[in-house]
């Protein structure tokens, strides 16, 4: 990418850009990330955001819609810090109880697809299983490489309200914020992972991850 920058790019640029000139996918998905928080930033100026620190009920469900790129930066990033094979007990356990809790809450009949998905979430989110990658503070130990289902949805309203039985909350909203139209940023990292030589065969974080550290952790 040529110009004054990416600084001056917008975070659907970026990947559009890195996409045509077929560079390697993780540093563009550094910059984009970067250029997405700037956007973040900037919203957050301008609306008030409940989510800090510490704030990790959200961190609870399973996460949905991970990229190929997604699955590979994380998983690089693992292998990086010597935590490959810490972890993988942790996600298979927490990959096995979603396939458990998906198999006791089948799809009624005629019930949307998409309803019947939000049920069995709702259902792991109840289990107040926390996400692998939480510290003892609460926070996210893979801050700056968790994906973009962890980034995109920005709460309005009192934090207390963030647990699966406050969910339908009126005072909790939990907006989707994102630097241009959801499929369209969605779409654009699938292509951007295309580069990459692996296939997670499942968008679910834990599922995804389990299968990246099993076949590609020794590379």
């Amino acid at each position: 990418m040529t110009g004054s920058g990416d600084g001056d790019l917008s975070p659907v640029r970026i990947l559009r850009a890195a996409i045509q000139a077929g560079i390697d996918p993780l540093p563009v998905l550094a910059r984009f990330r970067v250029a997405q928080e700037r956007f973040h930033a900037a919203y957050a100026r301008q609306n008030p955001v409940s989510c800090e620190r510490g704030c990790s009920s959200c961190c609870t469900q399973m996460v949905f819609d991970l990229a190929s790129a997604e699955v590979e930066d994380i998983g690089q990033h693992l292998r990086r810090n010597g935590r490959a094979v810490q972890l993988l007990g942790p996600l298979k356990q927490r990959r096995d109880l979603y396939d458990e809790i998906h198999r006791e809450h089948p799809r009624e009949t005629g019930e949307f697809i998409d309803d019947w998905i939000e049920r069995v979430a709702r259902a792991f989110w109840a289990r107040s299983v926390p996400c692998v990658f939480l510290d003892g503070d609460g926070g996210c130990s893979i801050y700056e490489h968790r994906p973009q289902s962890c980034r995109r949805f920005l709460v309005h309203g009192p934090a207390e309200f963030c647990t699966a039985d406050q969910a339908d909350h009126p005072e909790r909203q939990a907006k989707m914020v994102e630097p241009g139209e959801q499929d369209e940023v969605d779409e654009l990292l699938q292509v951007l992972g295309l580069r990459i030589a692996f296939d997670p065969e499942d968008d679910r974080m834990d599922h995804a991850l389990v299968r990246w550290l099993e076949n590609r952790s020794a590379d």
